[in-house]
């Protein structure tokens, strides 16, 4: 205890004048970074890599439909067809902007553009109405928020 209150009695020593004024040029050209600054978030995906057969695509994200997951695959779904990325779905979610990106269920991510509406099965069970397409995807209760406010 007298060690730490001798410590505590004695003055901090005293910067040089031109340290303390070089301090503050730094400070004022924003070269030394301050604690709230915030780490800017990165941009959403724009393309994606696809394998389609033996060729290998680029796709706009604004065309896809729907993404949806497939033991180590995933498969993206497209107006003319289907095609398959490595990228597991959880770490495609991070990638893609959540206002055009709706997940509805563990394996799979809807494209909000493409969604006509929604309708309720006689068991009780969300499923989304794709535009233009046939096939209905179910909603899981986990992600039935996403509906509740349509």
């Amino acid at each position: 205890m007298e060690r730490l209150r001798a410590a505590l009695a004695e003055p901090a020593p005293a910067l040089p004048a031109d340290a303390l004024q070089a301090l503050l040029r730094q400070l004022g050209a924003g070269a030394i970074p301050t604690a709230s600054a915030a780490p800017a978030a990165p941009a959403p995906l724009q393309w994606i890599r696809a394998a389609a057969g033996q060729e290998t695509r680029l796709i706009a994200v604004e065309e896809v439909i729907y993404f949806q997951s497939n033991d180590k695959y995933t498969s993206v779904f497209l107006p003319d067809g289907e095609s398959l990325i490595r990228t597991p779905l959880r770490q495609l979610k991070e990638q893609l902007d959540p206002q055009q990106f709706w997940q509805i269920h563990r394996g799979v991510i809807v494209a909000a553009r493409h969604v006509a509406g929604t309708r309720t099965d006689f068991r009780g069970r969300l499923h989304v109405k794709l535009k233009g397409r046939e096939e209905q995807l179910v909603v899981s209760r986990n992600y039935m928020d996403v509906f509740r406010q349509m």
